[in-house]
């Protein structure tokens, strides 16, 4: 990158224009020498023996990357393209060229902050005699004073315990109790033991960070050196835009809808405690929500899996809303991460019964075989739910053996005849072809 030239001299008795015309690799560029003194160490330097003319100052360097800085400058702000990573890196290699000290400050300390996220842990107000030391017993916690008046931190986090299962170490700070800040463990004793939550504050919650280093800026340069090592590790611009995870083991890859699909009438999703809840099949679920919409979803390391879109609640509680949508909607795999103030979960989908739902061309066979080995495929087209004896949900699969003709004038010419495709069989005697298992292709199999 080529540092710039003016070639202009000096008027006689003129006064000194604020006006500078910049050409950046072609593209011209008008400004303010204020401005561009106010934010760049290389403009201070460089218009310093400016003497004010309109002949253009030339600058070899990239005029999209130069564009992002001159608003960033002007508006005093940090604003970056997040939606190209590429050229958000070009942005950030010019700023450090032409010296924009602050902007580059302020997006080593986000890029810091936000890998030390915020996680909040739902907690039980201690009853029958506790003190606050027994609930935060129960998910795994003991807190103490940190060293120096500087907070409160956690001192030890209880193996296979909640705490311990979302990736809470040692050390992490404590920032807020049921919302309010707290700076001594007098006072984080005193909001878990007290009967009444803070206006607004619909549960009981424990909010903590990662230990941070004081100085954000210096703690990020000793940890990634240089833009480039920032760039090779991801981290840059990644985390300027993006929280991280608490525990990065934990975190899920992002994902991708490839399809919508209807659910059965009546479907619903069956929310049920990780660690000690009823098996899948128990009625006593923790939580049971409408399912309104099915989703095949595809995440970066390659996998897919169906998600669920549920209802949050039968009636419209504005606390219970989605903090971007504002709806009561939202996937079943963020109600049980979320939806619980104490437990985690995991969920199941429980069709209603006696629905029958059509199936995908070639989803579904049924395999049948003969007494000398020969086996029979065939296609089912629908798949009915009901219940057994043990109110336990069934599937059967159905598949079309003859066609119904209908009175003439109907509008439709005809309709299938259906049959269960465990009561099929082919032929008769040693010979009769009987049904053996019911298989589910690849591609349905991977959802």
């Amino acid at each position: 990158m080529k540092r710039a030239r003016s070639d202009a001299s000096p008027s006689d008795g003129a006064p000194k224009s604020d006006r500078v015309v910049l050409d950046v690799g072609g593209t011209r560029f008008v400004s303010s020498a204020s401005t561009l003194e106010a934010n760049s160490a290389y403009f201070r330097s460089l218009l310093s023996r400016w003497q004010g003319t309109d002949e253009p100052v030339f600058l070899d360097a990239d005029a999209d990357a130069f564009q992002v800085l001159l608003s960033c400058m002007r508006t005093s702000s940090v604003i970056l393209p997040q939606e190209n990573l590429g050229l958000c890196k070009r942005v950030l290699m010019l700023a450090e060229f032409l010296g924009l000290d602050s902007l580059l400050a302020e997006v080593k300390a986000t890029a810091y902050t936000n890998m030390h996220p915020i996680v909040q842990v739902p907690y039980k107000q201690p009853t029958d005699g506790d003190e606050a030391q027994d609930s935060l017993h129960s998910i795994g916690l003991i807190l103490e004073d940190a060293p120096g008046g500087a907070g409160v931190r956690v001192a030890t986090v209880i193996r296979s315990s909640f705490a311990w299962k979302q990736g809470i170490s040692v050390h992490t700070e404590v920032v807020a109790v049921n919302e309010e800040a707290t700076r001594t463990l007098e006072e984080v004793n005193a909001k878990i033991e007290s009967d009444q939550l803070p206006t607004g504050v619909r549960s009981r919650i424990l909010t903590l960070r990662e230990p941070m280093h004081p100085q954000p800026v210096a703690a990020f340069d000793e940890k990634f050196g240089s833009l480039q090592e920032a760039f090779a590790a991801g981290v840059l611009p990644a985390r300027f835009f993006d929280v991280g995870s608490l525990s990065a083991a934990s975190a899920s890859p992002a994902r991708t809808a490839k399809q919508l699909m209807s659910p059965p009438p009546g479907t619903v999703a069956r929310f049920y405690d990780v660690d000690n809840g009823p098996h899948s099949q128990d009625l006593g679920a923790d939580y049971v929500l409408p399912v309104v919409s099915l989703a095949l979803f595809e995440y970066s390391d390659g996998t897919q899996a169906v998600d669920a879109l549920v209802q949050h609640a039968t009636s419209v509680i504005p606390a219970d809303r989605h903090l971007h949508t504002s709806s009561q909607l939202l996937w079943a795999s963020e109600f049980a991460t979320t939806g619980s103030t104490w437990c985690r979960m995991h969920w199941v989908l429980q069709p209603s019964a006696d629905s029958v739902v059509p199936l995908p061309v070639g989803a579904v066979c049924a395999q049948y075989k003969s007494a000398d080995g020969r086996t029979q495929v065939d296609h089912a087209s629908f798949a009915r739910f009901g219940r057994s004896n043990g109110n336990k949900i069934e599937v059967s699969f159905y598949r079309p053996v003859r066609t119904v003709e209908l009175a003439e004038g109907h509008p439709s010419t005809s309709s299938f005849e259906l049959h269960r495709i465990q009561d099929l069989k082919y032929g008769s005697g040693d010979d009769a072809m009987k049904f053996d298992n019911v298989l589910i292709n690849e591609s349905v199999n991977r959802a």
